[in-house]
């Protein structure tokens, strides 16, 4: 896989990050978020450490840079859908 290829979320990981200060915000809610990308398509934006980060701010009326998820390789699937 490479930037800009589209890609399925499958599944979503059990463990989820919260936010930094150890309380999950309410506008950012990490389980919501990724639930509500379960099955959408997106194109590849990123690598590091493992993860593929995924630009998901369009399903929440946002433009897609303004929340960005990262995600493990198994969690997704290519897509031969165009995003």
């Amino acid at each position: 896989m490479k930037i800009g290829d589209p890609v399925r979320i499958v599944s979503v990981p059990e463990k989820l990050p919260i936010h930094e200060t150890g309380t999950p915000r309410a506008d950012l809610d990490v389980k919501t978020i990724f639930g509500r990308c379960l099955g959408h398509t997106f194109p590849i934006v990123g690598f590091a450490n493992g993860l593929i980060e995924l630009e998901v701010g369009e399903l929440f009326g946002q433009r897609a840079c303004m929340h960005s998820i990262w995600i493990e390789p198994d969690h997704i699937v290519r897509s031969e859908s165009p995003v």
